[in-house]
């Protein structure tokens, strides 16, 4: 069996002037080697794109396209500058131009007490809002966070309330409490509207036998014509 190495065999080396030419490098390297624990490691830098830090508000930076104020800002420009209201369509007419004679369909809408209930601020809520209340409604139905609610308002408890979102501070013009009715429109006023419809059932399947398909085959017609 040969024998080991000692651990510290580079330092138990003869003079180098003793050693063979061939061996000399290698004696040289060792010399010059430093400790394993001082070696420096190289890795490689990564090509992807860094991921962004939420947490860097440094003054001059950008705002970030995922925070609340950026969505706003998008959105800024199909918001309303004021409130709406809500109404209930009556019914529907028709108006004659005098110098055409053209007619035109009207729907006959109702405002029934339409009031401002309270006010939605960025600070508060994260968004601008104006929160209306129509119609009337009995205090024995309503809960008693409600009823806390409009008193708080000074109106009575109603019985549809609603948000309007407006593009910031000016569309609060409205204060709480007041009431908004027809003039807060204007004549030739472009104006948004939905509604809800209400369904009206189905209208079932015709059969040869019912009367209508019977009148239809009497005056010669087909359905659709």
């Amino acid at each position: 069996m040969p024998p080991k190495t000692p651990l510290n065999w580079g330092s138990s080396l003869p003079p180098s002037f003793l050693l063979p030419s061939s061996t000399r490098p290698l004696a040289v390297f060792i010399q010059q080697t430093s400790p394993p624990c001082l070696s420096q490691t190289r890795g490689i830098k990564s090509t992807s794109t860094p991921k962004p830090n939420r947490f860097n508000h440094k003054p001059g930076t950008p705002a970030l396209n995922s925070t609340s104020s950026a969505a706003l800002a998008r959105k800024e420009h199909s918001t309303p500058l004021r409130t709406g209201l809500l109404a209930l369509k009556r019914g529907m007419t028709a108006l004659y131009d005098p110098s055409t004679g053209k007619r035109s369909a009207c729907t006959v809408l109702q405002l029934d007490r339409n009031e401002v209930i309270a006010h939605k601020t960025r600070a508060k809520n994260g968004y601008w809002a104006v929160q209306i209340g129509a119609g009337q409604k009995e205090a024995r139905n309503v809960t008693k966070p409600m009823l806390g609610h409009f008193a708080g308002a000074q109106v009575g408890p109603k019985r549809w309330v609603a948000e309007f979102k407006v593009r910031g501070q000016e569309g609060l013009g409205v204060a709480v409490g007041e009431s908004v009715g027809p003039g807060w429109f204007r004549e030739g006023m472009w104006v948004d509207v939905r509604a809800i419809s209400r369904g009206m059932g189905f209208a079932g399947v015709s059969s040869p036998s019912t009367p209508s398909c019977l009148l239809f085959s009497l005056l010669g017609m087909r359905q659709g014509e």
